[in-house]
């Protein structure tokens, strides 16, 4: 058993930033995900540059990454002028969230955009590097089907588990 100095909060949040990280947030963003999802709160701004170190610019700019993701919120209390951040706790909700967000954006877009890019590029695929081009749009458009046919599955299945 692994021995450490750490409290069981400052462990959590280490978790929970590796865990942002794997799924490609920098360390700064991980950090700031770590230490929002470990509080019932919300957390002013200044906390949490104070808790990373980071510069309020940094963490405002990371900030803005998550907002847009939909994963912290970004608020007031009345009579402060300090900005608040809060990051919902229900991972199924926001993972499903995502997921149908990117299936309606990305996956049935594609779908429906992608066969005319194919049938102009058969048209006038000439050379050789246009015809490794055509290659790599039709691989993409492939996977796209794939993932089609597999996001709606995965979206029932976090529908079920909430």
């Amino acid at each position: 058993m692994k021995v450490t100095n750490l409290s069981p909060k400052q462990e959590f949040i280490e978790l929970m930033t590796s865990n942002f990280k794997t799924n490609g947030l920098s360390e700064l963003t991980s950090k700031i995900t770590g230490i929002l999802y470990s509080e019932p709160g919300e957390v002013s701004l200044e906390e949490i540059a104070k808790r990373t170190g980071y510069c309020l610019s940094a963490i405002s700019t990371e900030i803005k990454l998550l907002e847009g993701m939909g994963i912290v919120r970004r608020m007031k209390k009345s009579g402060s002028r300090k900005v608040y951040l809060f990051m919902d706790k229900d991972i199924m909700s926001k993972s499903l969230e995502l997921m149908q967000k990117k299936y309606e954006s990305v996956i049935l877009k594609s779908k429906n955009v992608l066969p005319e890019i194919i049938k102009r590029y058969k048209e006038q695929a000439k050379t050789k590097a246009q015809k490794q081009e055509l290659k790599i749009v039709l691989e993409y458009y492939h996977q796209i089907v794939h993932a089609e046919s597999i996001i709606p599955r995965m979206i029932e299945i976090l529908k079920e588990k909430r």
